[in-house]
């Protein structure tokens, strides 16, 4: 078994946690705010059609795309990509 793939005593590989570490350069940085725009944009106009048209399923998306959204502003911000618990959680600060 290769040593950077063990487990460590929380269940995450050591390897992973470590490479959510790294500093984002500023053009990763710069597609992670446009990815953050483009959500937000989409699960605006997705509830003014949910609202509009009276569909929830439809809110239902646009939430998730607005989180999404608010996901890809905390990396911005980090700079750095998120871990499965910061996704999790966002509200929580290391």
């Amino acid at each position: 078994m290769r040593s950077d793939l063990v487990l460590s005593e929380s269940g995450a590989s050591a390897r992973g946690d470590s490479s959510m570490r790294v500093k984002l350069c500023q053009v990763n940085r710069a597609v992670a705010a446009l990815l953050s725009l483009v959500w937000a944009c989409a699960g605006i106009v997705g509830l003014v059609a949910a609202y509009a048209h009276g569909r929830w399923v439809l809110g239902l998306a646009a939430l998730f795309a607005l989180w999404y959204a608010v996901l890809w502003a905390h990396v911005v911000a980090r700079a750095r990509l998120l871990t499965w618990k910061e996704i999790a959680v966002p509200w929580r600060r290391r």
